[in-house]
């Protein structure tokens, strides 16, 4: 036993042993075989980038060693190309060899791991002028990370800057950004952050707090239209000799999911706190386009690779693009939700696909009137009551009531209008004819041949009488032409003569 026990552990030494002097030879080995890759991939992605974008690259002198190399190169990039003048942009890269990072800013294993430092020269005088006016903190660095596995991991930031010509004044805290990426490209995710920045002069003072941008992509079918995204601003205020305007805790969130071969995509936007020249502070907005058959996003990233100027061909692949979204199951939903005036007012639209069992591909579409003959509409909107006694329009509904054109529920004025395969309905009931004329005329130029005589003097006539009702006891309250914030606040219009008092509302 006490043999065994010598030979086993003899056995395990050497193998160790073995290992050792394997990862040692690896260690040593692997940097000069990455360090010759990074020299080829270098040159082959910045002879892609000349191809591409056709600015002309040139290189400087590339040195590698055993566990790092740097490069240099300077790409021309022209302003306007009627104009001799461009920017010529010089980058130093400085790779470090993996798998052993040592020395870098970034994990310690990885295949490679670069930094990259820009420089500016501009072309002319007046141009470097300019750019003299831009005051850096410190240079901006690309950060650059590739993993064992191939992943792909960049940053970027720009210290505080400021810029100042010409009575205009700019200046930023910053940039940053984050983005990681698989090794076929296929998904990615990141953050952009961009710190408080505002610009001053010539009459104006704009100031946008913090913004965080983060998103998770995923490719389908060539496009990015899967994953999340979401971005998050703080405060914007803006302010002339005229005019206050600010904007609160925006928020805008977007996702897309795929199952089955069939795309879902949201969007919602929010602004919480909104301060502008009309009666609205606060905004809500959602749009779903639900069941996308997986075809329409191909044709899509077809559609914008092509370089085709010819509007016939153009026109065709939009309506062979649109054909794709002629499906039962595809689905548009849109809401909007505004408040001011103290009440709401709300819009929710609907648009599907009503099929009779043609085949999608044999449809042809040449107007608007074509596409909205396959369609089914619906378009509800429902405003407070107290929104409308405010804004006057209360004895002009009066006459839209008597027709049940509009509704009136729980202190709420109520429409729903729904368009199916052409035909309009108000309220679930067929339009009045007037109206539905006006409709035919507006989508295909054409009214429609009824008699409408009665349908559209006696109305013209009854609107006619409550507009004149309306506008007499409206013209009682007419004085100095004044804008209304949501809040409450008014500007008087400087037009009127009364600039100081102008300034003075905006104070509030």
């Amino acid at each position: 036993m006490e043999c065994f026990r010598l030979r086993h552990g003899g056995a395990m030494k050497k193998i160790l042993l073995i290992l050792s002097i394997t990862v040692i030879v690896l260690l040593m080995v692997f940097p000069k075989i990455i360090g010759m890759q990074v020299e080829t991939h270098y040159l082959k992605v910045w002879q892609q980038l000349a191809n591409e974008s056709g600015y002309e690259v040139d290189h400087g002198e590339f040195n590698s060693s055993w566990f790092s190399s740097t490069g240099t190169s300077m790409i021309t990039i022209p302003l306007d190309p009627s104009m001799p003048d461009s920017v010529t942009i010089g980058i130093t890269m400085r790779v470090a060899h993996g798998p052993l990072l040592i020395g870098s800013q970034h994990p310690i294993f990885g295949l490679a791991a670069g930094e990259l430092s820009f420089s500016i020269e501009p072309s002319s005088e007046e141009l470097k002028n300019i750019i003299d006016q831009v005051s850096l903190t410190a240079s901006s660095l690309v950060t650059v990370h590739f993993g064992l596995t191939g992943a792909i991991e960049v940053g970027f930031s720009i210290d505080k800057f400021s810029y100042a010509a010409q009575g205009v004044q700019i200046q930023s805290d910053g940039i940053s950004a984050q983005w990681r990426a698989s090794r076929d490209f296929k998904t990615s995710s990141g953050a952009i952050t961009s710190y408080p920045i505002s610009l001053s002069g010539l009459g104006i003072n704009l100031e946008i707090d913090t913004m965080l941008n983060e998103f998770e992509t995923g490719q389908y079918n060539g496009l990015n239209v899967l994953g999340s995204q979401s971005v998050e601003l703080k405060q914007i205020d803006f302010r002339s000799a005229s005019t206050i305007a600010s904007m609160s805790n925006i928020k805008l969130n977007y996702s897309g999911t795929e199952q089955s071969n069939k795309v879902n995509n949201s969007i919602d936007l929010s602004i919480e706190k909104l301060l502008v020249p009309a009666p609205i502070n606060s905004v809500a907005y959602s749009a779903q386009l639900l069941q996308v058959d997986s075809e329409f996003y191909a044709q899509w990233a077809n559609l914008s690779k092509q370089q085709s100027q010819d509007p016939v061909l153009l026109k065709q692949q939009a309506m062979d693009l649109a054909t794709q979204l002629l499906k039962p199951d595809t689905k548009l939903h849109q809401t909007l939700r505004l408040h001011g005036m103290g009440g709401y007012l709300d819009l929710a639209a609907s648009v599907q696909y009503q099929s009779n069992g043609e085949n999608t591909s044999t449809i042809t579409i040449d107007n608007v009137a074509d596409l909205l003959a396959l369609l089914h509409i619906t378009v509800s909107v429902a405003v407070d009551k107290v929104v409308i006694d405010q804004t006057g329009m209360t004895p002009m509904l009066g006459y839209y009531l008597e027709q049940d054109l509009v509704g009136l529920e729980n202190d709420r004025y109520q429409m729903e209008l729904a368009l199916d395969k052409g035909a309009l309905n108000i309220n679930q009931k067929p339009a009045p004819e007037d109206i539905a004329s006006t409709l035919n005329l507006m989508l295909t130029g054409n009214p429609q041949q009824r008699n409408t005589a009665k349908s559209v003097t006696e109305p013209a006539q009854r609107k006619a009488e409550i507009i004149e009702s309306s506008s007499s006891k409206q013209s009682n309250n007419e004085g100095d032409s004044t804008t209304e914030y949501a809040n409450g606040e008014n500007i008087t219009d400087t037009s009127l003569g009364n600039q100081n008092e102008n300034e003075k509302g905006g104070e509030q």
